[in-house]
């Protein structure tokens, strides 16, 4: 935790809105602005030009990357496959197909190596779905492209550029053991509500919504998990609520979800997806028959199924916009399919089947708040040495943590790991720890993160579906 995310969580309420806004500010002040406006601009127009024209687009910036790649970062200056024999210019995409892949653990075989030198830039993690996430490096130009996807998700869902969002994501807004509201913190600069993960209750959503309404929130943004349990909790408690859309992303959108969100919030639901690796965007469109790769953000290859031998079709992405840390042919260990066929919206991009990323449960604290798989990858980012992990809820007061680890784990690591998931979960969670050799994956090859074995919170989750 580093001294400013330390002085944030030590501060009264007051003093913590007061260095979140500036903050915010911040941010805003270094992402925003003309090249902000040029990135949206550029992200659109091309995937509204010719098939050619976006496939010439990405074959420039793709060989102005290897280029860069060459010289700057240590890891393809070494490796035989980027080598001086191999380093005229490619004539088509096709050819970016002799190159080799690069998976999680080359990454982190890779470690530093793949940072370009002498080149200013921000830390990054991945979010830790599979208990190891990957230490990542941007530089300026790709938090700006990547912001631009975000704001081009909120137009291309028809929202004004002024409008008032609420979101719930897993940051840690307020302390943990507050049991009134506010449950949130009013980002000014951006014009965002942004709520607390940790406190959704049924005895506390009325003031969610209530918050939602007094800042005139037109749209809903969070996990699909954290935005059926809003919709299910409201129409439980026959609150009235509207929101002119919700905006998903993370995880995956399940069909039951989307129909109850569209059911009680009167709000038509636009998924997205993305990845903290920042190879590939989609956004999905009016049409909702798929999500649109953003084209100008990066170059995906379609994956068989029996390239990786399981049995799930995968993609091979090539981000375009980060020069820090390259990423060249990176495989993403998520399940979808390339849709070629045009989309009656009109924009020539391809775009992805539904993505199958967390097939996880909702987990369910012992004081009853629902806790979204997303949110508990938090607590796996802070220690050192887990190679994988699962999380199982077997009983209302017990979860059961599978590990998978390295020497450099050790008690410090797992009481670490234990604090973290017991601020998330309750203080009354017994939490048991087991560390194995493997641990299972699904018959179909996926591997499944979070699984909620409780039979009474099954049946109580599942009365709403």
């Amino acid at each position: 935790m580093s001294v400013g995310q330390k002085l944030f969580a030590q501060s009264p309420l007051p003093i913590r809105k007061l260095l979140f806004n500036v903050y915010a500010g911040y941010l805003r002040f270094r992402r925003e602005g003309r090249p902000l406006q040029d990135a949206i601009d550029a992200l659109d127009r091309v995937d509204r030009s010719t098939t050619e024209s976006i496939r010439n687009y990405q074959l420039e910036q793709i060989n102005e990357l290897l280029a860069w790649a060459r010289r700057q970062v240590p890891y393809y200056r070494q490796a035989a496959a980027f080598a001086d024999g191999n380093s005229s210019s490619l004539r088509s995409l096709g050819d970016l197909e002799h190159f080799p892949v690069l998976t999680r653990g080359k990454i982190r075989e890779a470690s530093t190596t793949l940072f370009a030198e002498n080149a200013p830039r921000f830390s990054g993690h991945t979010s830790g779905t599979t208990g190891s996430p990957l230490s990542l490096a941007y530089d300026m130009r790709q938090r700006i492209w990547n912001r631009a996807a975000e704001k081009l998700v909120r137009l291309r869902a028809g929202l004004a550029r002024d409008a008032r969002v609420a979101t719930v994501w897993g940051r840690p807004l307020v302390p943990a053991s507050r049991k009134v509201p506010p449950f949130w913190v009013r980002n000014w600069p951006d014009r965002e509500l942004w709520l607390s993960a940790f406190h959704i209750h049924r005895d506390t959503v009325q003031s969610y919504f209530d918050a939602a309404a007094q800042f005139g929130a037109t749209a809903l943004e969070t996990y699909p998990s954290i935005a059926h349990v809003l919709a299910v909790l409201a129409r439980e408690k026959n609150i009235k609520v509207r929101f002119h859309r919700v905006l998903t992303t993370s995880e995956t959108l399940y069909p039951f979800q989307r129909d109850l969100i569209q059911e009680v919030f009167g709000a038509e639901v636009f998924d997205y997806y993305g990845q903290a690796e920042r190879v590939a965007f989609a956004v999905e469109c009016s049409r909702h028959t798929g999500l649109h790769l953003l084209e100008g953000y990066g170059y995906v290859e379609p994956q068989q199924p029996d390239d990786d031998g399981n049995g799930i079709p995968g993609l091979i992405a090539t981000g375009l916009t980060n020069r820090a840390m390259p990423l060249i042919r990176y495989k993403i260990e998520d399940a979808t399919s390339l849709i070629t066929q045009d989309c009656p919206c009109g924009l020539k991009s391809r775009r992805l089947s539904p993505v199958t990323t967390k097939r996880e449960d909702v987990l369910v604290g012992v004081d009853g708040n629902f806790v979204s798989p997303s949110i508990l990858t938090h607590p796996f980012k802070v220690v050192g040495g887990v190679i994988r992990s699962q999380v199982v809820q077997t009983r209302a007061d017990h979860v059961q943590v599978l590990l998978e680890v390295n020497q450099s784990f050790d008690t410090t690591q797992q009481q670490l790991l234990h604090d973290a998931l017991t601020q998330r979960l309750g203080q009354g969670m017994t939490i048991e720890f087991t560390v194995v050799d493997e641990i299972p994956r699904e018959r179909s090859g996926k591997f499944r993160w979070v699984i909620n074995k409780a039979p009474a919170i099954e049946r109580r989750l599942s009365r709403h579906n």
